[in-house]
């Protein structure tokens, strides 16, 4: 007897679709991630108000730093076609990368999004349980790729994003017209 419980399992994997590369698309991700930026802007205006300038220090600062999570919980359950799975799996991700900013998201949740489909359709097809193998996909991935995150992939993001703030600096100081 083995029940299917869910969207996991070798069907769920079937059913996600082909080739696990497919499944990246920026867009959606960027998309799906929109109201965690829009939550952002609107604490930033509220902590225009006087009186209520607090609110930009501590709740839009924490709202900066969750933004990597979001995104790589998302990339992650996008790729990885394991809803749950995946979004653990970025959780983990985001939380250990969250020093490359959202690119630094990015980039390892689409990491952990693939690892977890691998890992979740290689343990399956060796009978693994369904929660040994949601144990070992979504933790094992988030873990791997959070990893790869905060020691090559944050630094890497950081100094690309620093790199393009002062280009854009320098075209402001040069012509703030013809960088707008």
């Amino acid at each position: 007897y083995m029940p299917v419980i869910g969207n996991t399992g070798a069907a769920a994997a079937e059913r996600a679709g082909g080739s696990v590369w497919k499944r990246i698309n920026f867009r959606g991700i960027m998309m799906t991630s929109m109201p965690a930026f829009i939550a952002m802007a609107i604490c930033l205006a509220i902590g225009r108000i006087p009186g209520l300038e607090s609110m930009e220090e501590t709740v839009f600062n924490t709202l900066i730093g969750a933004l990597p999570v979001v995104v790589a919980a998302i990339a992650s359950m996008q790729v990885s076609g394991f809803s749950e799975v995946g979004v653990v799996a970025g959780v983990v991700t985001g939380v250990l990368s969250k020093d490359g900013g959202i690119l630094g998201g990015l980039i390892t949740g689409l990491l952990a999004g693939v690892l977890v489909y691998y890992i979740m359709t290689f343990s399956l097809k060796h009978k693994m349980p369904g929660t040994t193998a949601n144990i070992a996909a979504g933790g094992l991935a988030g873990l791997i790729a959070g990893l790869i995150g905060l020691y090559v992939i944050a630094p890497a993001a950081l100094w690309l994003g620093d790199g393009i703030r002062y280009l854009i600096d320098s075209a402001i100081a040069v012509s703030p017209i013809a960088a707008g």
